[in-house]
């Protein structure tokens, strides 16, 4: 018994064939630029100081020299990475601040991140990443995800 098909079906079989591959690329290369406007958005918040966070004690001005939050001598703003993981067959983009510990505290600035994030019994919390991420989700590629979908 045979069956017979109506329609291009070796185009469809050939689409199929590349469609993975070709829209994992696209994908990958949207998420890759999307990840690299919210570095630049998060680096450009510690600059300009502009999330509202509530001022340094006067004790750590002092010990510091100055009163800019998340600046010290730029490490923590440095060590913040893009880091593109293979999951399977498809790309996991993540942003996060490096694992790298900061010099002299004994500790990672992921750990640094987390504190001044929630803050400590000692230290009131300073948000960089929760404000980012509620700034970004207004902007996420949807149409641009859309359109490599129907390539």
């Amino acid at each position: 018994m045979s069956v017979k098909f109506k329609g291009d079906w070796l185009y469809t079989k050939n689409w199929l064939a590349v469609a993975p591959v070709k829209l994992n690329r696209e994908i990958s290369k949207i998420m890759e630029n999307f990840s690299t406007l919210i570095l630049q958005k998060i680096r450009m918040h510690i600059i300009s100081q502009d999330l509202d966070w509530p001022a340094l004690a006067s004790s750590t001005v002092m010990r510091k020299g100055f009163e800019t939050i998340y600046i010290d001598k730029g490490s923590f703003y440095k060590n913040m990475v893009i880091e593109r993981k293979k999951a399977g067959k498809s790309t996991q983009w993540q942003i996060r601040p490096s694992k790298r510990y900061a010099k002299g505290s004994g500790k990672t600035y992921q750990d640094l991140a987390l504190f001044l994030e929630y803050g400590t019994i000692k230290m009131p919390a300073r948000p960089l990443w929760r404000p980012m991420f509620d700034e970004v989700k207004k902007i996420f590629p949807y149409e641009d995800i859309k359109r490599a979908i129907r390539f």
